[in-house]
């Protein structure tokens, strides 16, 4: 792009959304202009890589593997991808237009009218309500509430062509995210016209179709939205859905002007020997403040087919962190914004103001690698960049690192108890239900005493906040219902860490036993009220449980089934009981010893084929006692065996009392 077709962009912009060339200025600017590696001419690169694509059947700009000069890649590539397949979408809009078009006329030409569908409709809904519906009757009603849903939605949005080509983006002035001022002013058109990587930015924002595009008027203020022109409007939004090809950094400096901002950056560029500066500078202007450039943010951009996705290797994923953790810190970029870099201001909505700061270099993760002395993960970054301002703000270096750790330990402990409060983690306002939950406990502790150091204080909470409540992850809160110091009655005081675990696991282990055994306890008392022998197999088949773990349990849940049903039967004044006979040969064989079977069924327990079984389970036990050098345990008796014992002993005799005669006798 020419510096005459950039200033025509300049002029035509009615928001002043300027979208410049690459070129830096000033002093620092001037030098870096004579530098051979910034003026390279990358024409013939660009050539033969289009031609090496086009040769392999290929789109120019199509992701894959591919290597280009250093420092030299084409942003044509990307546009001409975009082209092909924005006109490929245009082709399949085009064909649904198309298809509508015919239908319509095809149910004109039957006589078909709008009365005579709204009498099938209601016709549909009747059928429904009568449990007589057709899978075509309950399509059409289906077909008609997604209708009525999505006109609703659509009823009071703008129209696509008047939203580009008519009245434009209105905006009728106010505050903008809140803290910015914009008097009223009209946009028309789309910022993906004015530069490829605009393109790069919209493709990289979700798409509503797949549930991904979420943009807000603030930071913490974006939803999901279904509707992609419209959606591109507001000030937030959320990039890299499908893949990390882009990131932001969070510049918390005010420049008093764009030429101050790009000498700014200039300089920092050569003094720290990076491969390039930023590719998208944007902000949102404040008209109280005429020429400012107020809390900018930059975007650096990933070449095509270089970008990282999530099934690429992990040291890809670690050399990303580390790359936007030491540009952070080379940029002296807001240490906060390492929680989600991926989450900005919308350099596409015409709310903001956006620059193309350079479109000539295009580096890889590794050439940033190579030019960065990159030793600290993106958290450990956060911590040495909070605990260097506290230094700055005039605490002790030694206090520095622990009023870091105090106020991160408070973030993520507050973040626990709102979860556990009912705070959804994913509500927009739970960073600030975090500050205000841990701001007097932390002003407390540390106890500032400047106005600089109250400053620094109220940046480190929100930034600890910010990071802990984007980190947050629910799956690893105890959502299960655990009842915390259920096992406090065994600890001792004496007892060590690892004896107080062993008692714990132990406590819990019988838990998950009971709770496992009243499961299939009742799966079975299931079978033998329905007249079934249970198996193993069949009750597999009606409990969420594995088949091993209900043959461990199977035997001990039998006895208890059957205890339960002879008290049933007993109550109902029956004299014949399911105790008194014993349980089959198949049954019998899955106890795990004699011992586990009740005195009135060890008749039943002189088969060969059982003793036989027993002896070789008595056996293997021996062994393996033996192999693991273990004493023997002593298994409790299951539930429901003293039950068996006592009916199995003689006729028993049932007395109905009243609660009052019962009270008496207490």
């Amino acid at each position: 792009m020419s510096a005459k077709d950039s200033s025509s962009l300049k002029t035509a912009s009615p928001s002043n959304a300027t979208i410049a060339n690459a070129a830096p200025v000033g002093p620092v600017g001037d030098f870096l202009l004579s530098m051979p590696e910034w003026n390279s001419a990358v024409k013939p690169a660009e050539a033969d890589a289009q031609s090496k694509a086009t040769d392999k059947g290929k789109r120019a700009g199509a992701r894959g593997a591919g290597s280009k000069p250093r420092r030299s890649r084409s942003t044509e590539e990307f546009a001409d991808g975009y082209a092909v397949v924005r006109s490929d979408r245009g082709y399949a809009r085009e064909a649904r237009r198309r298809r509508k078009a015919e239908k319509r006329e095809a149910e004109k030409a039957a006589g078909i009218t709008f009365e005579t569908k709204r009498r099938e409709l209601m016709e549909a809904l009747d059928a429904i309500s009568e449990q007589r519906a057709t899978e075509e009757q309950r399509k059409l009603v289906r077909d008609a509430d997604k209708a009525e849903h999505f006109g609703k939605l659509y009823a009071c949005d703008q129209s696509a062509y008047d939203r580009i080509f008519g009245d434009g983006f209105v905006f009728e002035g106010g505050m903008v995210a809140g803290k910015y001022w914009r008097k009223p002013f009209v946009e028309k058109g789309l910022r993906t016209w004015r530069h490829p990587f605009f393109m790069r930015v919209a493709a990289s924002i979700g798409r509503a179709a797949s549930w991904t595009l979420r943009t807000g008027p603030t930071k913490d203020g974006c939803v999901l939205r279904y509707n992609k022109l419209h959606a591109l409007d507001e000030a937030y939004a959320f990039f890299c859905e499908r893949c990390r090809d882009l990131f932001r950094l969070d510049l918390d400096r005010v420049f008093e002007s764009e030429t101050a901002l790009r000498s700014w950056i200039a300089y920092i560029v050569a003094e720290n020997d990076l491969p390039c500066g930023p590719h998208l500078v944007h902000w949102i202007p404040d008209d109280r403040f005429p020429g400012q450039v107020i809390n900018p943010q930059l975007i650096f951009l990933l070449p095509e087919g270089h970008a990282v996705w999530p099934t690429s290797p992990d040291r890809q994923k670690l050399m990303l962190g580390q790359v936007i953790a030491g540009l952070t810190r080379v940029f002296q970029c807001d240490p906060g914004g390492l929680a989600y870099p991926f989450h900005g201001k919308d350099p596409i909505s015409p709310l903001t103001t956006a620059i193309v700061y350079q479109d000539t270099h295009m580096p890889m993760l590794s050439e940033y690698f190579e030019a960065m002395d990159l030793t600290l993960d993106p958290e450990l970054m956060f911590r040495h960049m909070l605990t260097e301002k506290l230094e700055e703000a005039g605490f002790d270096k030694a206090d520095s690192n622990t009023w870091f750790s105090t106020v991160a330990k408070l973030s993520n402990s507050g973040a626990q108890i709102l979860f556990k409060g009912g705070t959804a983690a994913d509500d927009p306002r739970f960073m600030r239900k975090i500050i205000s939950y841990i701001t007097p406990t932390v002003f407390d502790a540390i106890k500032p005493t400047t106005a600089q150091q109250k400053k620094t204080v109220h940046q480190l909470i929100e930034c600890c906040a910010r990071y802990t409540a984007v980190n947050f992850d629910p799956a690893k809160m105890d959502t299960r219902g655990r009842q915390r110091g259920a096992a406090a009655h065994l600890i001792e005081a004496t007892d060590s860490i690892h004896v107080k675990k062993s008692k714990g696991q132990a406590f819990a282990a019988g838990v998950r036993v009971a709770e496992t055994r009243s499961i299939i306890t009742t799966a079975v008392l299931s079978e033998l009220k329905a007249g079934r022998e249970p198996t193993i197999a069949s009750i597999t088949a009606l409990v969420d449980r594995c088949y091993n773990t209900v043959k461990q349990h199977f035997f001990a849940c039998y006895q208890t089934a059957v205890a339960s049903l002879s008290v049933e039967t007993l109550l109902r004044g029956c004299t014949s009981l399911p105790c008194d006979r014993a349980p089959s040969r198949e049954v019998l064989l899955t106890a795990n010893s004699i011992s586990d079977v009740p005195e009135s069924w060890r008749s039943a327990c002189l088969d060969p084929v059982i003793v036989d079984h027993f002896r070789l389970q008595a056996l293997r036990s021996a062994r393996k006692r033996l192999a693991a050098d273990k004493p023997r345990t002593v298994t409790t008796r299951p539930v429901g065996s003293n039950v068996l014992a006592f009916l199995s002993a003689g006729p028993v005799k049932v007395t109905l009392c009243t609660s009052s005669e019962v009270s008496q006798a207490a």
